[in-house]
């Protein structure tokens, strides 16, 4: 009896001692240490979850990477206009600059500009929050396709590679939010 009891010590300990382990480590990655990673332990299906564990640890660690140089690039974006503005603005306060519609016109743009990233930026965190309203409707690809390699075929200079489409006639039609797929036109 006294040996069962032995054994079954050893086998829970066994068992116990990598989940104690193992929620330490989770416990850290909660706490924001994303680098923290669960260690191997010799149990086989304790093993599988820590090294599902670490595949999700290390998928987080590079969206916060990510997303830390996002904030980064918004930052550094977010500066370019409101410097333009601020230093505008102050010229003509102390009658550095002369009001006329050229300055008028340039603040016009950045303010334009700092609305572009405020809601680029507010539209970002709605995604990641999963409240980005998705409108789809159906498209012709296409008449869409075409655009895409008209946009590109411009930038190639001349005497360089041809572009050119070739996909058959009936391409069914895709279910896009025309205001996102606008968005990604917007980069080329």
């Amino acid at each position: 009896m006294e040996r069962r009891r032995g054994l079954s010590y050893l086998v829970a300990s066994r068992i116990v001692r990598p989940l104690t382990d193992l929620e330490q480590v989770t416990q850290q990655f909660a706490e924001g240490s994303f680098q923290a990673r669960a260690p191997r332990n010799g149990v086989p299906e304790l093993d599988h979850l820590s090294q599902s564990f670490n595949h999700m640890a290390a998928s987080l660690e590079g969206v916060e990477q990510r997303r830390r140089e996002l904030i980064s690039d918004l930052t550094h974006e977010l500066r370019t206009p409101l410097t333009v503005l601020e230093g505008s603005l102050e010229g003509l306060a102390d009658g550095v600059i002369e009001p006329s519609p050229v300055v008028y016109e340039r603040l016009a743009r950045e303010s334009a500009r700092l609305r572009r990233l405020v809601n680029d930026l507010q539209e970002l965190s709605q995604a990641e929050a999963g409240y980005l309203k998705i409108n789809l409707q159906p498209l012709e690809l296409r008449p869409l396709l075409d655009n895409l390699i008209a946009r590109f075929r411009n930038q190639i200079p001349e005497g360089g590679p041809e572009l050119y489409l070739k996909v058959p006639v009936n391409l069914p039609s895709a279910l896009v939010d025309p205001d996102r797929l606008e968005q990604c036109w917007s980069i080329f």
